[in-house]
């Protein structure tokens, strides 16, 4: 069985929020990337080949909540650290 990386942003209860395949892209002039906000989390795991051919995002969001629920295949968790939008306005004395 052939694997591919996707990477997944959970929120602070764990759900999966957002998805995104990692590797090249066949356009060189096409950058992609995905980070997490403040409280998510972002998952690096190994999925099967077979989950991109899933057609229906409720049936994909379902797929891959489960790999992440059964922890069936290695994952590397780490968070992208942000920091809040500071306020620019300064207050007045």
């Amino acid at each position: 069985m052939s694997s591919r990386t996707l990477l997944v942003v959970t929120n602070e209860r764990g759900n999966v929020v957002a998805t995104a395949h990692e590797g090249s892209s066949s356009n060189a002039d096409m950058n992609i990337g995905i980070s997490a906000l403040p409280g998510q989390t972002l998952h690096r795991i190994q999925v099967p080949d077979e989950i991109f051919d899933i057609k229906s995002g409720h049936d994909f969001h379902c797929a891959i909540s489960s790999i992440m629920i059964a922890h069936e295949y290695p994952t590397t968790k780490f968070e992208m650290k942000r920091k809040p939008p500071s306020s620019s306005k300064k207050k007045k004395s």
